[in-house]
């Protein structure tokens, strides 16, 4: 039986970058340990399988296959993966990811490096644009796509999110708790939802990860783990980003309560007109100041994000104006 099971969950991928990862694969190692690949067609058109690079790779990858989920969205193709997964470990690749040749050979040692761990990342993430042009206009903001660069593990048990906890971004993930996190979902324990069509959430990240916590497991980060993350020009727009910060922060609460409970997150309560005004107030004076208009509208696009899903929280609290009108302004209602 092979140690990882891949899965790349893909909908309507760019060929150019969904090729890429394809070719990444095929330039493992030869001492990369056993593993399977499954791709997951999330009702793409034209399917995946017609594709010309997808074509050689099953021809030429062996223990390779292809299934097709035709409900859309992340969350239904990661499940529709995990139900097919043979090993004991999964590793999720975004087919916009190009993992090092040497990716599976330090995920195994991670894994015995960190006989607790439940799911681990990597902990270098290099994000590439697609010119030079993109590469002066957002790389002040490649942190939104996940870019870091650690240098040592970082592993810990935290019920709550950590900065160092792993994204999807390579994710790699115990079987156990990939099936656990299916089940919740499944039966509607977990109701956020990934990435599906225009939105944006990151939910089905952190509800695995959280996951594995619950289950006694630690998660984390490993700097040995290294890929590129490559960025179409599609995604680099303002709207986009402000969507998908805004996207990320709302799901951080509802998982959190859906993973351990409300009691988790029962003391919270939406800021009051006032606070919220203050917020806007410190963004225009300090933060546009400081990190330029950009990034201050992402940032306060996360702040609202996050006052959304309190208000989602407590149903009974009428939502503020002032978040009303700017959640309009910056276009992410």
């Amino acid at each position: 039986m092979p140690l990882f099971s891949i899965i790349i969950c893909a909908h309507n991928p760019n060929q150019q970058t969904f090729s890429r990862l394809l070719d990444s694969i095929f330039q493992f190692e030869k001492e990369t340990p056993s593993h399977e690949v499954i791709i997951v067609d999330n009702n793409s058109l034209p399917v995946l399988a017609d594709i010309d690079c997808v074509k050689r790779f099953l021809i030429l990858k062996k223990n390779a296959t292809i299934i097709r989920e035709k409900k859309e969205g992340l969350t239904a193709a990661r499940i529709a993966g995990i139900d097919k997964a043979i090993s004991d470990w999964i590793v999720f690749f975004d087919d916009d990811n190009h993992p090092t040749p040497d990716y599976l050979i330090n995920a195994k040692n991670t894994i015995l490096n960190h006989p607790n761990a439940g799911a681990f990342g990597p902990g270098n993430v290099n994000v590439v644009f697609p010119t030079q042009r993109y590469q002066n206009k957002f790389q002040k903001l490649s942190y939104i796509f996940q870019e870091r660069h650690e240098k040592e593990p970082l592993f810990s048990n935290d019920r709550w999110w950590q900065e160092w906890y792993p994204t999807g971004t390579g994710l790699v993930v115990r079987l156990d708790v990939a099936k656990k996190y299916a089940d919740h979902v499944l039966v509607g324990d977990y109701l956020l939802s990934d990435r599906k069509g225009k939105m944006l959430s990151s939910g089905g990240d952190l509800q695995i990860v959280l996951t594995a916590i619950k289950m006694g497991y630690e998660a984390g980060l490993d700097p040995n783990l290294k890929m590129d993350h490559l960025i179409i020009a599609e995604k680099l727009h303002s709207i986009y980003l402000k969507k998908l910060s805004f996207g990320t922060a709302e799901s951080n609460l509802p998982g959190h309560s859906q993973v351990w409970g409300n009691q988790e997150i029962e003391s919270l309560r939406p800021p009051t007109s006032r606070q919220i005004l203050i917020q806007i107030y410190y963004h225009l004076k300090v933060k546009l100041r400081k990190e330029g208009l950009m990034r201050m509208q992402l940032s306060m696009c996360s702040y609202l994000g996050t006052v959304k899903s309190l208000y989602e929280l407590n149903p009974s609290i009428k939502p503020s104006v002032y978040w009303y009108l700017l959640c309009k302004l910056l276009l992410v209602k």
